[in-house]
Parts: C-alpha cells; structure tokens; sequence
C-alpha cells in the first residue's frame, strides 16, 4: 500500500468534520500535471477502416471539438462525429466481410477523456475485439500478445496517455544510452563493442511487435549463437559487424514508437492465438485507431534528444553501417582541393 492510500485510509477513519473532509479533499483532488503545453491537435484521431489486409474509404478525422465518436454501421456520410460505415463500398468485396457488416449494428464509441485516455463502450449487439497495449500491461501480458474481447454494453479504458508518455521516454533514454555506447566504440574509450552494452531484448518488450522487432532480436539470436559456438567462424567473431550485433541489430524505428499511439479494433470476429484467424488483417471488418495528441508528445520527445545530429528519422536506435563512397563537395573556382589528413 503506498504512502498515499494509506493518508486517505487514515483521513476516512477520522470522525467525519469538516477538516478532516478539507484533508480528504486536497489528497484525493491534487493537480495534475499538464503533460505538455502544445495546443491540441485540430484532429483528435483519426479512423482507418479494413476489410481483410485492404483498407476502403478515405480517413475519418474527428475534431477535437467532439470528444466522442460513434463508429457504426449505417449510412450518415456528412456527419462530423459519426464514421457510418454502412455507406463505404468495395468493388472487391467478400462474401465474408459482406456478412459481418451486417452485425456491426450500433459498433461503439470512442471517448476522449482528460489530456487524452480513450475509453470504449460497446453498443453492438456482438462484442468486439481489441489490441490494446494499456489492457496488454493490465493484464501483464507483453505489448501487441493478447486481444482483448469487449462483451455488448461495457464500458472499458483502453489507452492511457500518461502511461504511454512513460513509456516514450524511458525508450528514448534507453536509446540515447545505445547511441552514447556506439559513439564511445567509434572512437575506441570502450576496447570490446560488447563491453557494458546497453541491453536490447528489455527495450524490444516494451514496443508493440512489428517486422524490425521481429528481425532485430532473431539477428541478434543468430549472431550471439554464432560467434560463441562455432569454431570455424573464430577468426571473424572479434570483428566486423559479429562484434557489433547486439546494438546493430537493435533496428527499432519511429514506425515502431508510433504503434504505441494506435488501437485497432475488429467487429464481430476474432483473431489471435483462440481463433483460426492468427493476425488482425484476417477478419473481415476492422478499423485502426491513429491518436494524434499522442503523436504530439513522441515528437516532443524525439526532438529532446540530446543528439541531435543521431536523431533517427527511419530507425529509433541509430546502428553501424558500411561506408559509402560519397562526392566530394563541389567548392568555387581557383579554390584549391582540400587534403585528406
């Protein structure tokens, strides 16, 4: 039990006074802390809908002025808080995703709460299902492992902002460690590339999975199993890019940061390890979930790292490339050509 709850257990136990309702108030009702001083965006979200691995339609973007969205499944085309998806045609259609449209029915809404936390409520006669990285850490599950299964009628929180917001800086300071490490390397303050390198399998847990994940941590498997086991490979093992592998492989990109400010949620049908249908991209009507005041506090926090001339724009962890032969700057005329040292 932390200090705090245990002040509030200790103040509801007091005889009811009006000091003791003043102390219970100033515990219970302290400020919060403003995240950032950013206005908000124009845009609070914006919804992608998909049938299979095919998305149909344009971008439904909802005004920060309508803190609620309803997605449903009927056919207004003009309305400003409402993504009808009944109004959406697909020439390539399956018989399928055709079927599943018609139990959309009333789908669920989207509420953007505080400085910005969603909550869902499902107002579908069918549940829907969701990955969600704030129920993923509720649960204790590793981000992107479960689905979560939302029954008709629940009200259920399934992004919290402040949570996430943790979550971005201890990355970017876990990353700005690596880069740290690889500078020390480069100019030779650390004899082993391997020395005190910063560990990589922690941070990818804290990502939701994507492909450079998926690739970086089974490259690093391979290399670590490579160099230590195989005696023909020893001559190279204490060079090159083997030496390098585990801050090399580490291939984490803003992509990936980014998933960490997106829900997807599917109508009707499953997928996951309990249903037949292994990736989302397998159901037939589902929609993705951008939150853009988010995205706001990852630039923020990209855009503070401290260097600047390593900030990644494609990869999250910068890594050791092989050198390109570049062209030499062109300079004035009658300008001698400079010598290489």
């Amino acid at each position: 039990m932390t200090r705090e709850s245990v002040s509030i257990v200790s103040v509801l136990r007091q005889p009811c006074c009006p000091l003791n309702l003043l102390c219970l108030h100033s515990v219970l009702f302290q400020p919060v802390p403003v995240l950032t001083t950013q206005r908000p965006p124009e845009f609070w979200c914006n919804i992608a809908y998909f049938e299979l691995d095919q998305q149909v339609g344009e971008l439904f973007k909802v005004p920060s002025q309508y803190s609620r969205v309803t997605v449903d499944g009927y056919t207004d085309p003009s309305s400003p808080n409402r993504f009808c998806l009944g109004q959406l045609s697909n020439v390539h259609r399956s018989e399928q995703s055709e079927k599943s449209r018609l139990y959309i029915g009333k789908g669920v809404e989207l509420d953007n709460v505080g400085e910005g936390d969603v909550w869902i409520r499902c107002l579908s006669e069918f549940s829907v299902f969701v990955q969600s990285y704030y129920l993923d850490r509720e649960a204790g599950r590793r981000p992107g492992d479960a689905v979560h299964k939302i029954y008709p009628g629940a009200y259920i929180k399934v992004f919290d902002i402040r949570q996430c917001h943790e979550q971005m800086k201890l990355l970017a300071h876990s990353a700005q460690l690596a880069a740290e490490h690889q500078a020390a390397v480069v100019v030779g303050s650390i004899p082993s590339p391997t020395a005190n390198a910063p560990p990589i399998s922690p941070l990818m847990s804290q990502l939701p999975p994507g492909p450079s994940q998926t690739n970086a941590i089974q490259s690093n498997q391979n290399a670590m199993g490579g160099g230590g086991g195989n005696s023909g490979g020893g001559a190279g093992a204490g060079s090159g890019a083997g030496g390098l592998s585990p801050l090399a492989t580490a291939d984490v990109g803003v992509d990936d940061l980014r998933r960490l400010c997106m829900l997807r949620l599917s109508f009707v049908k499953g997928w996951g390890p309990d249903y037949p249908r292994r990736s989302i991209k397998e159901t037939p009507c589902w929609i993705e979930i951008q939150l853009h005041r988010p995205l706001q506090l990852l630039d923020e926090v990209l855009q503070g790292m401290p260097l600047n001339d390593r900030k990644p724009t494609r990869h999250f962890f910068p890594y050791f490339s092989q050198p390109t032969n570049c062209p030499a700057p062109r300079l004035p005329p009658n300008q001698p050509t400079p010598r290489r040292p």
